[in-house]
């Protein structure tokens, strides 16, 4: 994963799967959308693209930038949810659960469905003293926490 944000009280991280998010990302209607947000998609590895979104998100936590909604992309929304959500500015949905949905309602109920239940590494706090790879660890591992390959973390310190 990596760490889009860390502050005093929160940190925010993206965990993936390392072929599931390329394959999001090179998709070709995916990289050309990119493309309009600075990802040379041609060009770059998936490390590079992951630091471009985490300046994208710092600029964004500064107050230097907008959100950066291009993280949908990231996360695996689908691309046609993710260009609505820029173009209505977050109104006029169809519905929303895990994101803001504009085409395919039911398909995207569907999805909601199955995120449902949150992977039981995330549904406890971690060990005192431990961290997200303590919690993971207990889990059973970042590969069996994850179902979809992409998901935020939050961590928040006590």
């Amino acid at each position: 994963g990596i760490c889009l944000h860390r502050g005093e009280q929160k940190s925010i991280w993206l965990l993936y799967r390392k072929d599931r998010l390329e394959a999001l990302l090179l998709w070709p209607g995916t990289a050309e959308f990119l493309k309009s947000y600075g990802y040379q998609t041609d060009e770059c590895t998936l490390d590079q693209m992951l630091t471009r979104l985490a300046e994208r998100f710092m600029e964004y936590k500064e107050g230097r930038a907008e959100f950066p909604h291009e993280m949908g992309a990231f996360l695996g929304y689908p691309l046609s949810d993710v260009k609505g959500f820029i173009e209505h500015e977050g109104k006029d949905f169809l519905c929303s659960g895990y994101w803001k949905v504009y085409s395919d309602e039911t398909g995207a109920k569907k999805t909601f469905q199955l995120y449902q239940a949150p992977p039981v590494a995330f549904r406890r706090q971690p060990p005192r003293g431990g961290g997200l790879s303590a919690t993971l660890s207990e889990g059973g591992g970042i590969a069996s926490a994850m179902t979809e390959g992409v998901f935020l973390y939050s961590t928040i310190k006590s």
